[in-house]
């Protein structure tokens, strides 16, 4: 079995090219640029700016309101136009936003809970009806 191992090795072909290859040291940190990354250089624009830029004005309301920004001076900035505070806030705000859909999640807002009222005890329905 080693033996027909060794003549795979040996009979796969090398490929040997005079390009220069720039690696790295090995204490060099080296970071590795993914095509969505090459593609987000290349439009100037993150993933985060592109969502943003298709939410309503209301959701975009909201953001801003959280982040303490007037919505009447934001809403039509673009998101990558913004000063680094300005999207700090922003970010911070949908943080927060996200927290609160993580404590309600959707289940807890169907109408048949939401509009679920507490049982009346005994004594409450007594009270109830003396009146």
């Amino acid at each position: 079995m080693k033996a027909l191992q060794q003549i795979e090795r040996e009979q796969t072909p090398r490929l040997e090219t005079d390009l220069p290859t720039n690696k790295p040291a090995a204490n060099d940190v080296v970071r590795v640029q993914h095509g969505v990354d090459a593609l987000r250089d290349l439009l100037d624009r993150s993933c985060v700016a592109s969502r943003y830029s298709k939410l309503s004005d209301q959701q975009k309301a909201m953001i801003l309101y959280g982040a303490k920004l007037k919505p009447s001076t934001h809403i039509n900035i673009p998101l990558d136009k913004m000063t680094a505070c300005e999207r700090e806030q922003i970010r911070l705000s949908i943080i927060a936003l996200c927290e609160i859909n993580n404590t309600f999640g959707r289940a807890m807002l169907s109408r048949d809970r939401f509009n679920m009222r507490p049982k009346l005890t005994n004594r409450s329905r007594t009270n109830q009806l003396e009146h």
